[in-house]
């Protein structure tokens, strides 16, 4: 699921490519990720899987939690890969100190960046539209919800 028609059409694209190995079984739906509970099926799926950098672009951590939780099984499992919130705060231009940045906790508002590259190659493109709206969510914050959602913490690796 992405809210992103044109990340979804990569994706349709990479699994046609991958068809011997399942890629042709595999379902894309646009939506956002706050609509989840009403484009997939509620209480339908034994995991649920967010990858590095995804949580940067969740304004609320409380209501992602909330809606992981409403797609799960009972007993089914989030995994969560990301960054420690502190490494989204720090300042990267400090040369011999630790220095934090920009904001650790959730805030209302996002921090909004002119990032005009993008961590992906992309051939030569160069982007038009290159400001970004970001949230972080601290540590504790991001356990809260996830505790406050019904979700049983089943462990956390610093790996």
């Amino acid at each position: 699921m992405d809210f992103s028609s044109k990340s979804l059409a990569e994706a349709r694209k990479l699994a046609g490519q991958t068809a011997s190995s399942g890629g042709d079984k595999l379902e894309f739906v646009e939506a956002s990720v706050y609509d989840a509970c009403g484009v997939l099926e509620p209480g339908g799926y034994d995991l649920v899987f967010t990858g590095i950098g995804a949580l940067c672009w969740i304004p609320s951590i409380a209501e992602w939690a909330k809606v992981i939780s409403g797609l799960l099984k009972p007993g089914g499992r989030l995994f969560m890969r990301e960054g420690h919130p502190v490494l989204w705060a720090l300042d990267q231009t400090a040369q011999h100190d630790v220095k934090l940045e920009l904001p650790y906790f959730e805030q209302p508002e996002p921090v909004l960046a002119d990032k005009p590259g993008t961590y992906v190659e992309t051939g030569g493109h160069q982007f038009v539209a290159t400001i970004g709206a970001e949230f972080n969510h601290g540590m504790g914050e991001i356990v809260t919800a996830l505790l406050e959602s019904g979700l049983r913490i089943g462990g956390v690796d610093g790996a």
